[in-house]
């Protein structure tokens, strides 16, 4: 049972992981297509 509880929270973390890592890639995607949109 322990296994599983373990497996269960590293599976949330690796969810929150996931999430910050795409708020990041995002923000910076935009950050740089922003400036390129307004020089093209």
């Amino acid at each position: 049972m322990t296994g599983t509880r373990e497996k269960g929270q590293t599976r949330v973390i690796i969810r929150g992981t996931d999430a910050a890592l795409i708020k990041n890639t995002t923000a910076l995607y935009t950050s740089f297509c922003s400036p390129a949109n307004k020089v093209a």
